[in-house]
């Protein structure tokens, strides 16, 4: 017996699911980017976008590889976005 076509969409298109949660400016880039497939990437960048907005980097996140997530951790860190004041959460959250 196969699933229901609703469900099977919804099994399709749940990797997709940060595209509804990312501002726009963000999952746009997400889909024309070279780096990495899709599904990671767009995961990573999520995973990137809330560390950001509570203080910290996401290294960690799976995307982009290693050693290039430690460059941007290290970079975002001398820059220092990716302290608690306001305007970098404010930034941050409205990233468009």
């Amino acid at each position: 017996m196969t699933a229901p076509a609703s469900l099977s969409y919804q099994r399709l298109e749940a990797p997709l699911a940060p595209l509804e949660r990312l501002p726009r400016g963000l999952w746009l880039w997400s889909l024309v980017h070279s780096q990495g497939r899709l599904v990671p990437r767009l995961a990573g960048i999520e995973r990137w976008r809330e560390a950001l907005l509570e203080g910290r980097t996401a290294a960690d996140a799976g995307w982009p590889p290693r050693p290039l997530a430690g460059d941007v951790a290290g970079t975002l860190d001398a820059l220092g976005f990716r302290s608690r004041r306001p305007c970098c959460a404010r930034c941050a959250s409205t990233w468009t």
